[in-house]
């Protein structure tokens, strides 16, 4: 009697494990945000402009916060029907993803395209575990 009771408990708590690991408090959703920066009339977004953007766009929709990288892109542009390479600013920011963060995103997204001309800024989501 004895083992059955000791295997039961053994299997509740392998499965309040399994449940509390995928219900973990660390699980969040990595999104990359990739804003090109060359114009269609082939001027650039300066540092200026971009940091403009960064301060009333992106700030506002994540106060808790996020990082800025300077890469190097390369894409096919397939009006020109040529790849083209350029300096791109990529965004990355640790969030709970639910339905009115992704909307920000994608309003940020829309902005971007909108105030600089863009054709289009990527965005990729990846579950994530972390730990702070």
């Amino acid at each position: 009697m004895n083992k059955k009771i000791f295997f039961s408990a053994a299997i509740i708590l392998l499965l309040l494990t399994i449940y509390a690991f995928n219900n973990s408090e660390t699980e969040f959703t990595k999104t990359e945000i990739y804003f090109g920066l060359s114009k269609p009339d082939g001027g650039i977004v300066t540092n200026e402009e971009f940091n403009a953007f960064t301060d009333t766009v992106i700030s506002t929709f994540f106060p808790e916060g996020f990082s800025i990288f300077n890469v190097n892109g390369k894409w096919f542009d397939p009006d020109k029907q040529m790849t083209i390479s350029e300096e791109t600013r990529l965004i990355v920011r640790l969030s709970r993803m639910d339905t009115e963060t992704s909307a920000n995103i994608d309003t940020i997204r829309a902005r971007y395209k909108r105030y600089f001309s863009q054709q289009s800024v990527l965005r990729i989501d990846q579950r994530v575990d972390v730990s702070f």
